[in-house]
């Protein structure tokens, strides 16, 4: 066989790149990854829209995630913080980047969930090695609102934890927040609510982040934030630990032993603290894959020059390795403590983070930790009253693949909720006022973390639509759909859009999952924009893919609209072309289909009752080509382009 000639150059920095690929990575410390939240995310054209991809490549292995997102309960009430649903909040992938243009990222394989970027979705870019060596100390950018608290990396063989060297991702995860000066109203209110503006004067200290996101006005108060801690009330009343798998602690109450601040009859206050974030234990499953990161604590109700702090929670640390060389060094993914108070209420501590570990074999000891951070105490420096302390965050997950780390290779795994804050002033007995602890977490096994083999298909669609259509019904559009199949599907989401480039969902209705059978299916846009508008619609599956429907266009004049809608438009030959006509009261419709040069190609009129008329325009002996369909009432007269086509 004859070999095709080669360069000397070209076979120097051949053999160069086969030798440096076979040596060890040096990962010295610090942050090894790069972030970017995701702005737009198009299912049907496989890619997605981030604020900066400068530091992202074709080629790059990613990890994309929906940090939050989770729908839930907004009355003042003890159901404050509950989920309603969940929709994409924890769901994530592995993806591998095909191209990039301008912040426009483009990926090889179809996805397998479906997200929102209004519910803060992040792309984050993982190193691969061949082997490596960590030598310092490793951690990852904080959980700013949209991206960080996350570290990952991917090693083909081994990945060794030398000598000083260590994982850190305490604190990074979901957000603690400060209670500054409240200038409590002291005696005279009680403030049970569950919920107030974080700035309002003498009302509740703010919630910590969590899953769902913050309401403006709703920030503030005893409510959880999902699985985010809640703030103390006034007067001095404890916040609550944030939730991962474990949930949080509730905070304390302030109990005066004198009437130093409420003798009066009835009046009492710092009997409401902060209500524990959610527990998300029954989620972390193999059919939901979904993880979080430790959530925040709320703050301790604060009414002097000192502010105190919710603890943040863990980040996420994922590793993919062939063997995994623990030598009994420190991978830290746990919740902060919250900020111990000097005068005034404790803050609740931040729950414990999440540990993915993919590995083929684990080697010397491991130490993982995703314990909760311990709620505040309060310090005895104020002797005058007893003052409610913080609840402990909750426990966070250390899921692997397979049957987990051999026995004789578990140095110490630790997924234990934080302690309640005590009250140290002695006179006060050094109790925890009602404060709790949070919950355990938890370890896992057979983790399969999800990644798509399957090449782009346009997001084909789990029900098969026999029509869309839309129209104005008075003040209203009306839309109507119907399936003739449905496979494995959850949800309808209507979406609307001004250009037909920028859509907004406007609602949801539920999907019949599987379905041989033709199902119709109405919604109502009852404030729709003046003009023309567009429609589709997203159809989600239970795996949590999605897909679109064509795009419609529905004309909206309530006081002087004839034609409301037409569709299919473009419509096949040989197919009908429905017309939905709005008349106030009887009468008759006059209707004229013209090509270009307008010679008449069809006409017809009909008798027509208030409200809507269809009619039927046939196709099959008209030639390909635009037309417009002209319809004349007597009074009005309004015309719509028509595109026929195989």
């Amino acid at each position: 066989m004859k070999l095709k000639s080669i360069s000397l150059f070209s076979f120097f920095v051949l053999i160069l790149n086969i030798f440096v690929s076979g040596q060890t990575a040096t990962i010295p410390g610090g942050v090894i990854n790069d972030y970017a939240c995701v702005l737009d995310f198009d299912c049907v054209g496989n890619k997605v829209t981030v604020d900066n991809s400068a530091a992202f490549a074709a080629g790059d292995r990613c990890i994309l995630i929906q940090m939050q997102g989770a729908e839930y309960d907004q009355s003042n009430s003890a159901s404050y913080g509950n989920v309603i649903n969940y929709h994409s909040a924890g769901k994530y992938e592995w993806v591998t980047i095909s191209s990039i243009t301008g912040n426009e990222i483009k990926f090889q394989y179809q996805f397998l969930n479906d997200y929102q970027p209004s519910g803060t979705v992040q792309l984050v870019r993982v190193p691969q090695y061949v082997n490596a060596n960590i030598t310092g100390a490793l951690t990852a950018m904080p959980f700013d609102g949209c991206k960080g608290g996350i570290l990952a990396l991917e090693v083909q063989g081994l990945l060794d934890l030398r000598t000083g060297s260590s994982i850190n991702l305490n604190g990074l995860g979901f957000r603690g927040y400060y209670q500054l000066q409240n200038n409590s109203s002291g005696c005279g209110s009680d403030y049970p609510g569950y919920y107030y503006s974080k700035s309002a004067t003498g009302r509740g200290a703010p919630k910590g982040e969590g899953i769902g996101l913050f309401i403006t006005n709703k920030d503030g108060g005893r409510g959880k934030q999902v699985s985010g801690g809640g703030g103390g009330n006034d007067h001095n009343s404890g916040g609550a630990g944030g939730g991962n798998f474990g949930g949080g602690g509730n905070g304390g109450q302030r109990l005066p032993y004198t009437a130093f601040w409420c003798p009066y009859p009835g009046i009492s206050n710092g009997l409401y603290p902060g209500v524990g974030g959610l527990g998300m234990s029954s989620i972390y499953t193999n059919a939901e894959n979904r993880i979080f990161l430790g959530s925040g604590g709320g703050a301790g109700h604060d009414n002097n020059a000192t502010s105190f702090k919710g603890g943040n929670g863990g980040g996420i640390l994922i590793v993919r390795a062939g063997t995994y060389r623990g030598r009994n060094k420190l991978q830290l993914v746990g919740g902060d403590d919250g900020i111990l108070s000097a005068a005034d209420a404790g803050s609740g501590g931040g729950a414990g983070g999440t540990i993915l570990l993919d590995v083929g074999v684990y080697t010397d000891l491991h130490r993982l930790l995703v314990d909760g951070g311990d709620g505040a105490n309060h310090s005895p420096s104020n002797v005058d009253n007893c003052m409610g302390p913080g609840g402990g965050g909750g426990g966070g997950v250390v899921w692997m693949s397979g049957g987990g780390i051999p026995a004789p290779n578990i140095g110490i795994i630790d997924f234990g909720g934080g302690a309640a804050g005590i009250d140290q002033n002695g006179t006060c007995g050094g109790t925890s006022q009602g404060a709790q602890a949070g919950q355990d977490g938890s370890v896992m096994y057979n983790l399969v973390m999800p990644e798509s083999n399957t090449l782009p298909n346009n997001c084909v669609l789990a029900a098969k639509y026999a029509d869309f259509s839309g129209y104005q019904a008075g003040r209203v559009v009306h839309l109507d759909w119907t399936t003739d199949s449905q496979t494995n599907s959850r949800e309808f989401r209507i979406q609307r859009s001004k250009d037909g480039q920028i859509f907004e969902s406007l609602s949801s209705i539920p999907a019949a999952g599987n379905s041989s059978r033709r199902l119709k299916y109405e919604a109502i846009d009852t404030d729709p924009y003046y003009g023309a508008s567009f429609y589709r619609m997203q159809e989600i599956d239970q795996n949590g893919r999605s897909s679109l429907s064509p795009v419609i266009e529905v004309y909206f004049d309530p006081d002087d609209l004839l034609i409301q809608s037409v569709y299919p438009n473009p419509v096949e030959k040989g197919r009908e072309l429905t017309v939905a006509l709005n008349f106030n009261e009887f009468g008759h419709a006059h209707l004229l289909l013209f090509d270009l040069v307008g010679r008449v190609a069809w006409s017809d009129q009909a008798q027509m009752e208030p409200g809507k008329n269809v009619m039927s325009v046939p196709t099959s002996n008209l030639e390909d080509g635009v037309y417009f369909l002209k319809v004349n009432d007597g009074v009005r007269s309004d015309v719509r382009r028509i595109v026929i086509s195989h």
